[in-house]
């Protein structure tokens, strides 16, 4: 199954049977339906998936020597992709709370 790149620009929505980030590697990979409801549902965790796949690229080239940074930009990239997924996390939590089954 080929994976297609979705980064910050990105106006297209991933297939609905995978949630790829840029290296094949699934974000959420227990929430998949939770994750593909609000990449359909919801903008800001679109722009929030999409933003933490573009970091998490560029901190990977970073770390293979590809792309050139200095340690304080790298280390600010890694805090702002951490706290993006936190904050990712934080609304998949709220979707599963607000879709509970009583």
């Amino acid at each position: 199954m080929a994976s297609v790149r979705y980064d910050a620009l990105s106006q297209g929505r991933p297939p609905a049977q995978e949630v790829p980030t840029s290296i094949g590697v699934y974000m959420f990979e227990y929430d998949q339906a939770i994750v593909q409801a609000l990449l359909n549902d919801d903008d800001e965790f679109q722009y929030l998936y999409n933003r933490h796949d573009l970091l998490k690229e560029k901190v990977r080239k970073a770390d293979r020597g590809v792309l050139a940074l200095n340690g304080q930009t790298l280390a600010e990239m890694k805090k702002e992709k951490l706290h993006t997924k936190d904050r990712m996390a934080a609304k998949i939590n709220d979707y599963r709370r607000d879709h509970a089954t009583a």
